[in-house]
Formats: C-alpha cells, structure tokens, sequence
C-alpha cells in the first residue's frame, strides 16, 4: 500500500529536466505564434503595397484618357471657332469623343476589376485588419 502512495506523490514532483522542456515549448510556442503574425502582417503588407500600385496604375490610365479628351475637345473648340463645323457636325463630333472616353474608362474599370479580383486570388486567406 505504501508504494502506490509513494508513486502517486512523486508521480507530479516536476524534476529540472521537465521544467527545462515545460520553458522550451513556452517559448517555442511564443515564436511560432510571433512568426504566423508576421507572416499575416507581411501577407497584409504585400497585398495593400500591391493594391495601391494597382489604384495608382488606374489613375494614371484614367488621366491619360482625361488628357487625350482635352487634346480633342481643344482642337474641336478651335475648330467650332474657325466655322469649320456646322452645330449638328459638332455635336456629332462631341458625341463621339465622349463615346470614346466612356468606353475607354469602361475598358479600365474592367482591367482593375480583373487585376484586382486577381489580387485576391493570390491572397486567399489574407487577414483583414
């Protein structure tokens, strides 16, 4: 009867060895959990890095759209000035230019949304903060 006590008693007396191993796997956990932060904030930095070159490369095909509309609508004003156009000849002149523009910053919105979806896909478990 006295061994079973005996064993029970000295069954949780924790030895140096199994505290050394008990502070290891605390700092082991420590770092591992440290290192999947920072992959996730590393992960969130990349995609947000990327996202604004992307909202940046729109805004520069958005203005170069917005420069070759003045450029024609410039030329088109000089040109009303000068008589060479009846009204319904710059109208029509006008409406075309705005088509173009329109279906050029459609044609932008949709590159982005496809890049963009793109982007997404290659960050699918991104953490959002």
């Amino acid at each position: 009867m006295g061994d079973i006590k005996d064993e029970v008693r000295n069954g949780r007396v924790v030895t140096k060895e199994i505290a050394e191993a008990a502070a290891k796997k605390v700092a082991d956990d420590r770092q591992e959990k440290l290192t999947e932060e920072m992959v996730k904030s590393i992960t969130n930095s990349e995609y947000k890095r990327k996202k604004q070159l992307l909202k940046l490369q729109k805004n520069r095909d958005i203005e170069k759209i917005s420069k070759e509309k003045l450029t024609k609508v410039t030329a088109l004003d000089e040109e009303l000035k000068a008589g060479s156009h009846t009204p319904e000849s710059y109208r029509k002149a006008n409406e075309a230019i705005e088509k173009e523009e329109r279906d050029a910053l459609r044609k932008v919105d949709e590159e982005f949304y496809e890049l963009e979806n793109q982007l997404e896909s290659q960050y699918p478990n991104l953490y959002r903060w």
